[in-house]
């Protein structure tokens, strides 16, 4: 391999990197919008999306769904803060990709907030030329949740998960 071969090949991988991360940007800036749309544009049609708690979805049109009931109404306003990520490129069109989350949530309706740390586990193919979620893990580690008592102060807890 010559070293202009061996250059292009390293930057081809910095660029998937890089298209990778917007791809997850552009995933958590549809969440927090309600852009269900663009969210399917994010994940290939057969994706599977294991969401912890909230449940396992085995294709884009049921997770799609799942996220139009529960994430796309006035009174949720989510934010959704995804750091450190480490991603590995396997090949031309496969890669993995792992994700720390921060992620807050407040319900108007019910005067409730929750924030919450974990993580992502994901795995990406290219189709066409464009990369693509093929599989996402969220695990939570953590649950702080707030709410406003009767009494108008903030009510409080919390739950944390340690690993074994």
């Amino acid at each position: 391999m010559s070293d202009l071969s061996a250059l292009e090949g390293r930057i081809q991988i910095l660029e998937d990197i890089e298209a990778i991360k917007k791809l997850k940007a552009k995933y958590f800036r549809c969440c927090d919008l309600r852009l269900p749309d663009e969210m399917a544009d994010c994940l290939t049609d057969n994706v599977r999306v294991d969401y912890d708690k909230i449940g396992v979805f085995e294709d884009r049109k049921s997770f799609i769904a799942v996220f139009v009931e529960l994430g796309c109404r006035d009174n949720i306003i989510d934010l959704h803060h995804g750091h450190n990520p480490e991603i590995e490129i396997h090949g031309d069109e496969s890669a993995t990709g792992f994700w720390e989350l921060y992620f807050y949530t407040v319900d108007t309706d019910s005067k409730t907030a929750r924030q919450l740390g974990g993580y992502y586990q994901d795995e990406y193919c290219k189709l066409n030329g464009e990369w693509r979620i093929r599989s996402t893990k969220f695990t939570s580690l953590s649950v702080q949740d707030y709410r406003l008592g009767e009494d108008g102060r903030l009510k409080t807890s919390f739950d944390a998960e340690v690993e074994d």
